[in-house]
């Protein structure tokens, strides 16, 4: 009895194994398809495809109590160092729910934009560098098919757009009293200084605003 016990379960593994395999031996076909168009891209992502650079900041906050010099209270700021692919301590404001809207502020890209220049580098499809001008040319041909469908004309970034592009790009997470902040850019020097000028613009309003209170 135990032995024809053991002959029934071989035999049921025998099955199992052979209801898997013969599927797979029947698409065998179709997967190797599919295996050599996954090492195509990937060979091919590999070579062509545009590398991201990430710039981080991590901000600490100040003490509560200002510390007093020769010249008065110092105002709490971000004084800051940017890292590509790190993390750099710096202190800064003890209200980051503030500083948080303000980097995604159109008042802060409209002077992240008017010191650095970085609309033409982060929407380089419309922006001629031969003619310095902005074009609707180069645009892709999605972004042109959903532009007529929805009526809408074209126009060059504005200052709105490049709030919300930022504020969909950098990344702000908290670890414990601790505010990091994080954007990826194809360009890294570009990477570093959009990041580190967005928390500048961000520091000069926070400051502004603090010597008016005082």
């Amino acid at each position: 009895m135990a032995a024809d016990h053991n002959d029934d379960l071989a035999i049921r593994e025998e099955i199992t194994v052979h209801d898997i395999l013969v599927p797979i031996w029947a698409y065998r076909r179709f997967i190797m398809i599919l295996a050599l168009i996954g090492l195509i891209l990937a060979v091919s992502y590999q070579f062509w495809g545009t590398p991201l650079y990430t710039a981080q900041i991590t901000i600490a906050p100040l003490p509560t109590d200002l510390t007093l010099s020769h010249q008065g209270p110092r105002i709490a700021g971000l004084s800051f160092l940017s890292s590509v692919s790190g993390s750099a301590t710096s202190h800064g404001p003890t209200d980051f729910d503030t500083f948080s809207a303000l980097i995604q502020a159109p008042e802060i890209a409209h002077n992240l934009e008017e010191k650095y220049h970085v609309k033409k580098y982060i929407y380089a499809s419309a922006w001629d560098a031969k003619k310095k001008q902005w074009t609707g040319n180069n645009e892709s041909f999605l972004t042109k098919f959903f532009r007529i469908v929805f009526n809408r004309p074209w126009h060059p970034p504005t200052d709105q757009d490049l709030a919300l592009y930022l504020s969909k790009k950098v990344e702000i997470t908290t670890v414990g009293p601790f505010t990091i902040l994080a954007f990826d850019f194809k360009d890294q020097q570009l990477a570093k200084t959009i990041l580190g000028g967005l928390v500048s613009e961000a520091q000069n309003v926070i400051r502004n605003q603090q010597r008016i209170r005082a």
